[in-house]
């Protein structure tokens, strides 16, 4: 048994190559940052006040009251788009009622609510077939979510009508 144990050899190996790996990894990460620190990071500085001089140069060419009139053009600008963002678009509902509405009807009242995306039209038609024809219109529009004709009456040979519609939500937005 002891001719086995004499004979046998532990190596050692495998932790001593871990080990050198480790240190070439942990050297070349060493060596980048010091690259960034000392070469890297003075050629950014550098480059920055080499902008910030052609900034100031330009800033000397243009006159002070040139700046003022860009700030106040730009500041307009920007409040156009704040404007433009919340202002409702007529086009689509003006598309939809237009597109959709019978020749031998006629509205003299549109009462609008765009924040509960409501309508109100009143109106003419000539008999009570030509405001079915407009109703059923109405009824396949993609823009209408429901309605209702809230009033109809025959009055000097026409008849007179209300209608209420309710919208979808993005009709009055752009």
């Amino acid at each position: 048994m002891e001719s086995l144990i004499d004979n046998e050899t532990v190596t050692a190996g495998w932790p001593w190559k871990s080990f050198i790996f480790m240190a070439l990894v942990c050297g070349t990460t060493v060596l980048v940052y010091l690259g960034l620190i000392l070469g890297y990071q003075p050629f950014l500085k550098n480059r920055i006040a080499q902008a910030q001089a052609k900034i100031d140069n330009l800033a000397a060419e243009v006159s002070l009251q040139d700046q003022k009139s860009f700030l106040k053009f730009y500041s307009q600008i920007i409040n156009l788009r704040g404007l433009l963002e919340t202002h409702t678009a007529m086009d689509r509902f003006f598309d939809f009622l237009e597109k959709d509405t019978n020749r031998r009807v006629s509205y003299d009242v549109l009462s609008l609510n765009t924040t509960k995306n409501e309508v109100v039209l009143e109106g003419i038609a000539d008999n009570y077939d030509r405001l079915s024809e407009q109703l059923e219109a109405i009824g396949r529009a993609s823009e209408v979510a429901t309605y209702i004709l809230t009033q109809s009456q025959f009055v000097d040979g026409h008849i007179r009508f209300r209608i209420s519609l309710t919208l979808e939500p993005l009709t009055f937005h752009l």
